[in-house]
């Protein structure tokens, strides 16, 4: 499928593995996603994210001891210019919306996906294959459909 790429003034919605892959520097997909952070770096698109990324992203980490991990998540989620998305009613009733309408869908990907709908993401960035049959707004991009 070629290489990720972004049009200017385009908002990008990013699922947690996307910023574990990156902050990881997963051997298959860190290369892949640079086009991303240096669209971010140059402004040319926004980033967003739900809050709920801090989370999913953390606990491994805490779990494993490794303070040096989640300073690191920090850094991405809190330093780069990612708009991180606070859960709000209107989110959650949208997140249940989605639910409801498909069956296959876990609460945290129905909060993932109302976010990137909620502020006008044209696409959701994520590795999650289940995903991109979901009736959404947001077209959904799997990851390993980019790769070689």
């Amino acid at each position: 499928m070629g290489p990720l790429s972004f049009s200017t003034g385009e908002a990008v919605c990013i699922d947690s593995v996307v910023c574990v892959y990156t902050v990881e520097r997963n051997p298959d997909f860190a290369t892949l996603l640079e086009p991303l952070w240096i669209a971010l770096a140059e402004r040319r698109i926004r980033v967003v994210a739900s809050e709920l990324t801090l989370l999913e992203c953390f606990v491994a980490p805490i779990r494993n001891g490794d303070e040096g991990l989640v300073l690191r998540f920090e850094q991405v989620l809190l330093h780069t210019g990612i708009e991180l998305v606070p859960l709000s009613r209107e989110i959650l009733r949208a997140a249940a919306k989605l639910r409801a309408e498909n069956l296959h869908l876990r609460t945290p990907d129905a909060m993932h996906l109302a976010t990137a709908d909620h502020n006008g993401c044209g696409q959701f960035l994520t590795n999650d294959k289940k995903l991109k049959s979901t009736t959404s707004v947001t077209s959904v991009r799997v990851l390993s459909d980019y790769r070689a």
